[in-house]
């Protein structure tokens, strides 16, 4: 079932004099049917609000809640028909593992044999069958919450919500009831909403993430989409571990920061750029070499040999067939702003437009940002890491770093072939980053 949140807002109020406490901030969302949506943000930030309004547990100041084509804002928790599953599992200690399972539907006045029947199935996908003798006190905390897992689907409710169900499993545990939530989530195709505090589980489980923070919704989208193209600083900064990269930097576009930039391009090529139409007059240079940032991966359209042949191509074609910049592209040219990026000891021109939204001029204080796996590691790389320390996590060694002029230790993930030594120099390329403005909007 689609679980749709239209400005949905929840106060609360305070004394006179005092202004209200905001938990929900106009949320507006579209669950899809059938998925698994991980429900992240940090402490506080209002995920089990927003779990408990959808439930009918807590109300609403303002907006509507939709289970289909259903407005739920006004019904009582009792008649939205969810299944939830609380934090401490609330299983009844006096009955056994089957009983509590099929407890719901008794209530439903389910006739019994049907409903033991309904209970058997979900007790087998979720490997319960063993212990269904057993009461509540006798079980690992793991099967608990298993067994609040089976209850919480075997009415086969619109909606499933899970309260942080794995925040006091171990390890192992933890890792064997996430797959079987995603295991009886599939079976069902029951829309499910997972709260969890920990990222990496929300991700291995989910379909679609929805991070809040101060009682917003940040970002939503899959794990892919908002790891990969974060909308803004805090979705980047919040999602992977190790964390991203964030160093503060400069843009100048004065007449000589601008001049000293280009001085230091040697060679003069036109790259066609995927972030605006118009083809730009310089390509970004790292330090005083020149680089070919699409061969990088880095967004910067298509990679120098790809343009030398469509420029050999053109030349090929007769006058009348070759294409003219039209009004219109010259115009946006006109408005690319162009001024130098510069961190540390470290300079590039950045002469391109903004990526996301509105066009955005870039503020004079910026941020870039660069995950930990996003550094390449090559004889011929342009810039030039001094090694602090590293330390082998199983698959790779996590090295911290400093770069010349910057005072931040960076974090970066290299192979274990890669030699490292304490107080080593090892060249590197950035395969890829982003670019923030100073309120966090993403610029590039």
């Amino acid at each position: 079932m689609v679980i749709k949140l239209e400005n949905l807002c929840r106060d609360i109020e305070k004394k006179e004099n005092e202004k209200p406490t905001v938990t929900i901030n106009d949320i507006n969302v579209e669950i899809e049917s059938g998925s698994i949506n991980g429900l992240i943000g940090p402490t506080f930030s209002g995920k089990s609000s927003l779990l408990f309004l959808i439930a009918g547990l807590l109300e609403s100041t303002s907006g509507s809640i939709y289970f289909g084509n259903k407005d739920v804002t006004k019904l009582p928790a009792e008649k939205r028909e969810v299944g939830f599953v609380f934090q401490n599992y609330q299983l009844y200690p006096h009955l056994t593992v089957l009983q509590n399972i099929m407890f719901p539907l008794l209530v439903k006045k389910v006739p019994k044999k049907l409903a033991k029947e309904k209970a058997l199935n979900i007790a087998e996908i979720m490997g319960l069958t063993d212990i269904l003798d057993k009461k509540p006190k006798s079980l690992l905390a793991h099967k608990r919450v298993q067994v609040a897992i089976a209850r919480a689907y075997v009415k086969s409710p619109n909606i499933v919500l899970l309260d942080e169900p794995l925040s006091h499993l171990d390890i192992r545990y933890k890792n064997e009831t996430r797959d079987l939530i995603k295991k009886i989530q599939r079976e069902t195709k029951i829309t499910t909403i997972f709260v969890s505090q920990n990222q990496e589980d929300a991700i291995y489980i989910s379909d679609y993430l929805m991070l809040m923070n101060d009682g917003a919704l940040k970002a939503y989208g899959t794990p892919e989409e908002l790891y990969g193209n974060p909308e803004n600083q805090f979705v980047a900064e919040f999602l992977g571990n190790p964390a991203i990269n964030i160093i503060k930097c400069q843009y100048n576009d004065d007449e000589e920061s601008v001049k000293k930039a280009q001085e230091l391009n040697k060679k003069e090529e036109k790259v066609e750029s995927k972030v605006v139409e118009p083809v730009s007059e310089k390509k970004p240079a790292l330090l005083d070499d020149d680089i070919d940032l699409a061969e990088l991966g880095l967004g910067y359209g298509k990679a120098s040999n790809e343009v030398k042949k469509e420029e050999e191509t053109k030349e090929e074609l007769p006058e009348d067939e070759v294409e003219e910049e039209s009004e219109e592209e010259k115009k946006i040219e006109a408005e690319v702003p162009k001024g130098i990026l510069s961190f540390g000891d470290q300079i590039f021109l950045d002469d391109k437009t903004p990526t996301f939204g509105e066009r955005m001029i870039l503020t004079k204080d910026t941020r870039l940002a660069v995950r930990p796996e996003a550094f390449e590691f090559s004889p011929n790389g342009k810039y030039v890491m001094h090694v602090e320390s590293f330390e082998f996590t199983g698959r790779e060694n996590l090295v911290r770093f400093t770069l010349p002029g910057i005072d931040y230790v960076f974090n970066c993930l290299a192979p274990i072939e890669l030699k490292l030594e304490p107080g080593m120099d090892i060249k590197f390329d950035f395969k890829r980053y982003f670019i923030f403005d100073i309120i966090g909007r993403r610029i590039r």
